[in-house]
């Protein structure tokens, strides 16, 4: 399936447009993504960009004149609506840990499935 095709919508192109700008890497993710990949309709999408989903929120809502945002600081998120779309932003974090506290290594097992989810998410950007 051509998933393309269903990020044609200008709130897609809007959000990507104001990554691309900054230099980062924003992607959908959760039920958005299940519900694309199941061909159901889905008008809640979550957002992760690199860097501060907030200030990507606060820039796209604008843009789009979608009013105004909710901000859940506890939480690191934002979220605006937009005609019948509830769009709420998360920032990634890049976390180092010393040797020592990097914890037990992983069984061939445990890293070949993280691996494989790494490489599935990562195949599914679509910004």
């Amino acid at each position: 399936m051509n998933y393309a095709a269903h990020l044609n919508h200008p709130l897609f192109k809007t959000i990507g447009e104001i990554a691309d700008a900054e230099g980062r890497h924003a992607f959908a993710i959760g039920g958005f993504v299940r519900d694309l990949m199941l061909q159901r309709r889905c008008k809640d999408i979550d957002v992760v960009v690199e860097g501060s989903g907030i200030e990507l929120a606060k820039k796209s809502s604008e843009a789009l004149n979608a009013g105004k945002v909710t901000v859940f600081k506890n939480f690191g998120t934002a979220m605006f609506r937009y005609n019948d779309w509830e769009v709420e932003f998360v920032g990634a974090r890049k976390e180092s840990y010393e040797r020592e506290a990097a914890g037990t290594p992983l069984s061939r097992t445990e890293r070949s499935r993280m691996i494989k989810t790494a490489v599935t998410l990562r195949s599914m950007p679509w910004l």
